[in-house]
């Protein structure tokens, strides 16, 4: 069975933020890579107790998302530069 993907509208707003090449890998990364198999493409984040991981992408960006194995959903919490993806989480 197939994963499903939840992305807020926030998310696209930060999306349409980064330069748009950026913005597609990252979009074809969460589509492809994260949505076939998100328990072992991101780290858990350590000291939080819900599910929140995190993905690298092109060492410079980060995808926060948790998932839900029995419901099959993976809902992406935050899209952004390393510098600021860990923000108010």
């Amino acid at each position: 069975m197939a994963w499903t993907l939840e992305i807020p509208k926030r998310i696209k707003k930060d999306l349409k933020r980064l330069d748009k090449q950026i913005a597609k890998q990252i979009v074809r990364y969460i589509t492809e890579d994260i949505a076939r198999d998100p328990e072992n493409i991101g780290e858990k984040l350590k000291h939080r107790k819900d599910n929140l991981h995190s993905a690298h992408f092109s060492n410079k960006y980060r995808v926060l998302y948790s998932f839900d194995v029995e419901k099959r959903t993976i809902q992406i919490a935050k899209v952004g530069h390393r510098r600021i993806a860990y923000d108010r989480i």
